[in-house]
């Protein structure tokens, strides 16, 4: 499964969907490493899927806040 893509439809619904409820969004990766975290921020960036966020990773989570 293409993790970067499943998350691109992810975060494009998240957009269009403008829930006022929902700023959280945590997923188990096993192979998620810092450089799968850098292109997520830059896809994120680059097709403005969503503003104002912060990305971190814990362990094999990681934890996409935004407001």
């Amino acid at each position: 499964m293409d993790v970067e893509l499943f998350l691109q439809d992810i975060f494009k619904n998240i957009k269009n969907e403008n829930n006022e409820y929902r700023r959280l969004l945590c997923f188990r990766v096993p192979v998620a490493d810092d450089k799968m975290i850098r292109k997520l921020e830059k896809m994120i960036n680059d097709k403005k899927l969503l503003s104002d966020y912060t990305i971190k990773r814990v362990l094999n989570n990681t934890y996409l806040q935004w407001k």
